[in-house]
């Protein structure tokens, strides 16, 4: 039975002349998880796996979201701008 802990991928980008780091996640860990479950004869585990394969996807939403409203409200003035340019 494999144990899989959530992996993180930590990426730096420049943004606006700032360095910002943020991550994503281990897109190996999404791989194996989708493997096993395709492999697994127990259909229980199956379940199981196929739940955390759903926690994983659904923390990684989450995280998105609260980096996004992080940017939106970091860079508004240059959000506005830039609608008010189309």
């Amino acid at each position: 039975m494999a144990i899989f802990t959530r992996g993180i991928l930590p990426v730096s980008q420049s943004v606006n002349n700032e360095s910002v780091t943020f991550a994503v996640y281990d897109i190996d860990l999404i791989r194996r998880l989708c493997a096993e479950i395709r492999a697994e004869q127990n259909s229980q585990r199956e379940h199981d796996l196929i739940a955390l394969l759903q926690a994983v996807i659904k923390d990684d939403q989450e995280e998105v979201r609260v980096r996004l409203a992080f940017l939106t409200s970091k860079y508004a003035a240059a959000i506005s701008d830039a609608k008010a340019a189309d």
